[in-house]
């Protein structure tokens, strides 16, 4: 027996000897056999040369090259405390997985690896610039995806510009023109609005106007101007921009940024004097849309141009109720059709449209937020009352007319009563500020804007002789 089982140990041995080295390397490298068990008393010795050799592991499986990333993202995001041993992502891997889980999603799902692949500036702005790209064309992220750790009171869209909002700021000289729209539309759209970081690029854009596309420019004069950041020399330096490049431009693109420099006052009678006749001809407008063609009015009308003809833009509206349909879902281009109806120099156009569009006016409520129902509401008022004084004449109103202005008003205030929260329509300063211009220079009262008192700055002032000419 004792040579039989010198013999098995010599096989044993020799079987050992040959295995391949590679997987004696990997049975180390993973973990090393257990020691045989000690044979007990009861055990007869001939029940020990009958028993067979500890199996050992078999060789760990290679993931496959889809799902390795996978798996080493997820434990990453997994890990609350950051195992510094754990291995990252490259950047350009974790992009692609939070492409193929929604911008979102992907970013909840793996955000403490973004959040230590930003530590260690890894990312590019280009990858910065596409992660906000993804974010501008998702549903607002304002409120959205609370986590549930440290940053507890940031919602998804504030953790996402606090992480980059320094590394962006730091690196804006390299920014392309397609990167600086992009966070100009992000960061005014669907992610909460960082004004300092707009600042910067603001003087970036207003040094480099060459550089950015038609399109770029009335994008960025819309984002600006919607969000009521007004600066005169940033708005100054894109006028100058379209003013010699107008034959760059397309009219619905024109008419954004004519728009875009009505909602915050600012007036360029250089560009006005070339842009505005290019709506008055038929063959040029027939085309355009609703929305380009209610901005070129409502800019003209915002901008108290009172030379623009809007007999043609007006006619293509009122003959396409569709498109006038798309263009009073915007309270601004409601208030510069209905300022537009009652005292640019000729007011055919507009009165050829005041029906269509009072009768759109008392459908809006079924379709728009509370607070733009309110907004038209108030601007139909403003007709109203037009109306009541004789403004710009008497001979202005007829009868089928003033009984549309009657029901429209009715329907959108039953419309208005029937909510309890009423408080909240209440219109923003700045847009409160261009209704009480627009009621003035309807009425012809003469008024100065920005009047300086020191120390401050008034919106509007009328001044006591000013005063004494309007009463008489």
């Amino acid at each position: 027996m004792a040579r039989c089982m010198c013999g098995l140990r010599y096989a044993l041995l020799d079987a050992a000897a040959v295995r391949p080295a590679r997987h004696i390397h990997q049975l180390v490298a993973i973990r090393p056999p257990p020691p045989p068990l000690p044979s007990t008393p009861q055990a007869s010795a001939g029940s020990a040369v009958h028993a067979k050799p500890p199996i050992p592991p078999p060789p760990p499986e290679q993931p496959h090259a889809e799902t390795s990333f996978e798996a080493t993202a997820l434990s990453v995001s997994a890990s609350e405390a950051g195992d510094p041993g754990a291995s990252l992502p490259s950047p350009e891997q974790l992009l692609d997985l939070i492409g193929k889980d929604g911008i979102a999603a992907g970013l909840n799902k793996h955000w403490q690896a973004v959040s230590l692949l930003h530590e260690q500036e890894a990312f590019s702005v280009a990858q910065v610039a596409w992660i906000f790209d993804q974010c501008r064309h998702a549903r607002s992220l304002k409120q959205k995806g609370k986590s549930i750790d440290h940053e507890a009171a940031l919602p998804l869209g504030a953790r996402v510009v606090h992480l980059f909002t320094h590394f962006v700021c730091a690196r804006i000289p390299e920014l392309t023109a397609e990167q600086t729209t992009c966070f100009v539309e992000a960061l005014t759209g669907a992610l909460p609005m960082d004004e300092f970081w707009l600042f910067m690029m603001a003087k970036q854009i207003q040094d480099t106007t060459e550089k950015f596309s038609p399109l770029q420019i009335a994008t960025i004069s819309r984002c600006y101007a919607d969000n009521q950041l007004e600066d005169d020399e940033f708005f100054a330096a894109l006028s100058e921009r379209v003013t010699r490049g107008l034959e760059q431009f397309p009219l619905s693109e024109l008419a954004v940024f004519l728009l875009a420099c009505a909602k915050i006052r600012f007036l360029d009678e250089a560009l006005c004097q070339k842009a505005f006749p290019l709506f008055e001809e038929a063959a040029r407008v027939s085309h355009l849309d609703g929305a380009s063609l209610s901005a070129a009015v409502t800019a003209a009308a915002l901008l108290d141009w009172r030379r623009f003809q809007a007999l043609h833009c007006c006619r293509v509206l009122a003959q396409n109720p569709r498109e006038l349909q798309r263009s009073v879902r915007g309270g601004d281009l409601g208030m510069g059709l209905a300022l537009a109806t009652v005292y640019m120099r000729n007011t055919t156009g507009a009165r050829l449209l005041l029906p269509v569009l009072l009768e759109k006016f008392s459908e809006a409520g079924n379709s728009l937020r509370m607070s733009e129902v309110a907004m038209i509401q108030r601007r139909s008022m403003i007709i109203g009352l037009c109306a009541a004084f004789g403004l710009p004449t008497r001979s202005s109103w007829i009868l089928p007319h003033l009984r549309v202005l009657q029901d429209t008003i009715k329907k959108l205030q039953l419309h208005l009563d029937r909510s309890r929260r009423r408080d909240q329509y209440e219109p923003s300063p700045s847009s409160f500020h261009l209704e009480v211009v627009a009621v003035l220079r309807l009425l012809n009262v003469e008024h100065h804007l920005e009047y300086p008192q020191l120390p401050f700055r008034l919106d509007i002032a009328i001044l006591p002789d000013q005063m004494r000419r309007a009463m008489l």
